[in-house]
């Protein structure tokens, strides 16, 4: 996505910063993902490993 500007000069900043923070975004949803999936499967271990002392 190119942001349009009145001088370009600024035009060139706003394209870098975007696509920095464009980045930014990515890589925190996709951190978030593998950290949800982690904590998921961590605690499906937990569980599998905790209900035969419960349900003994």
């Amino acid at each position: 996505m190119y942001l349009m500007s009145t001088n370009e000069g600024g035009g060139a900043f706003r394209l870098i910063r975007w696509e920095y923070y464009f980045r930014y975004i990515v890589f925190f949803s996709l951190f978030n993902a593998f950290a949800a999936a982690t904590t998921t499967v961590s605690f499906i271990k937990l569980k599998v490993f905790i209900s035969p002392i419960f349900c003994h």
